[in-house]
């Protein structure tokens, strides 16, 4: 398992929008471009006028791109002042309430009290960590002296290899900003793929350290479980709307969506899980102006659950989640069917670098390396015997 180094794992190009922005394309770019967050700059700002392209926390190209440990040149700039931001989670509190999300701009919604931090303050993931948890939030926007914007970091961000900044993604990125723009004084401003190709002295990121951990020798119930309490489940009769409250009131991204039936024969209630309902689908749900009172959990809810066991490795769980584009958590049940566990790609990071994870991997990385060597020296044994 390849943890990168901080430098890496920013998305230089997040998704941003100017305080005018009407609310329904930013829920519309959010659904679209699987973006978990915009972050609200001064429309004012010239580095702004060309459209930052909203980058997923998670894309195609980033999981069959190029090795992460391999760093690309890039020249950090600028993209103005950040004013503000707007999650998931804020859409979801909306939506529980039935708050009207059309006909306004975003700042009239965002969040206007932004934790951010410099490179220097996060020299590595641990400091990341620390930081994010502190202040409890999943995003870190990433800000120069001059506390303008130069991109965005989350937890989540830092399971996955970055991209390298070669033809492909540059012609990518021109597609969706354009050859050019025009700012508000007439002035030509040149395209994200013209700057990076005219430029030759590009500013080499910071080599920090990476981490690698056995994911192999890690079990998946070595992360902390979540108290059954705080597994949610709900009826596949259940609104949308509904989905909702439960999520805000509960503070989770994802609920488990469960029919339950009738046993015949054991005069008993059978509630099998039927798939899962995640901040994300909501985010869709909300651009495609679903009646969220009328729709059911049923009609909408993933129906592919992803069932790992309590006793498999951190590496199976990886590869069902690649699996999955890593959009789908993984449901922990034991050998008798209980769930135990809910796992995403951040419950991973954050919980598998806590030091009490870090040392029982030290253990049985250790283990490993003594049994290898003692089967190692009897074979030599056996075999200088048989000369």
């Amino acid at each position: 398992m390849f943890i990168p180094p901080t430098t890496q794992a920013i998305n230089y190009h997040p998704f941003t929008a100017t305080p005018e922005t009407p609310v329904e394309d930013v829920i519309t770019s959010m659904s679209l471009t699987g973006a978990s967050c915009v972050l609200i700059v001064e429309s004012s700002s010239p580095s702004n006028v060309v459209k930052t392209s909203p980058q997923s926390d998670r894309t195609t190209e980033s999981q069959n791109g190029s090795n992460g440990s391999k760093f690309q040149d890039t020249k950090l700039q600028s993209l103005g002042p950040i004013i503000g931001i707007f999650t998931e989670r804020d859409l979801v509190q909306l939506v529980s309430i039935s708050a009207s999300l059309s006909g306004f701009p975003i700042a009239q919604i965002m969040i206007r009290s932004i934790i951010t931090a410099q490179l220097s303050e996060i020299p590595d993931i641990f400091a990341l960590l620390a930081i994010l948890e502190k202040h409890q939030i999943s995003h870190l926007p990433i800000v120069d002296e001059s506390e303008e914007l130069i991109g965005l970091v989350s937890a989540r961000s830092l399971i996955f290899d970055r991209p390298q900044i070669n033809n492909k993604s540059l012609n990518l990125i021109a597609n969706r900003q354009g050859e050019a723009s025009i700012n508000k004084n007439g002035t030509k401003v040149a395209s994200r793929k013209q700057e990076l190709e005219a430029n030759n002295n590009v500013t080499k990121r910071t080599c920090d350290s990476c981490l690698t951990l056995p994911a192999n020798l890690i079990q998946i119930n070595q992360l902390e479980q979540i108290p059954e309490s705080q597994i949610i489940k709900a009826p596949s009769s259940f609104s949308i709307r509904q989905i909702t409250q439960l999520m805000f009131t509960h503070n989770i991204s994802h609920i488990l969506i469960t029919e339950t039936k009738e046993n015949p024969y054991q005069n008993q209630k059978l509630t099998k899980i039927l798939g899962t309902i995640s901040s994300r689908d909501i985010v869709q749900l909300q651009a495609l102006k679903i009646d969220f009172n009328q729709t059911k959990a049923e009609t909408v809810c993933n129906t592919l659950p992803v069932l790992v066991r309590s006793q498999a490795s951190l590496e199976v769980a990886l590869g069902l989640m690649k699996k999955n584009y890593y959009l789908l958590p993984l449901i922990v049940q034991t050998p008798t069917g209980k769930t135990t566990n809910i796992i995403t790609t951040t419950k991973i990071i954050q919980q598998i670098l806590l030091p009490k994870s870090l040392y029982q991997s030290l253990i049985r990385f250790h283990n490993y390396i003594e049994k290898h060597l003692f089967n190692c020296k009897k074979s030599m044994k056996n075999s200088n015997n048989l000369l």
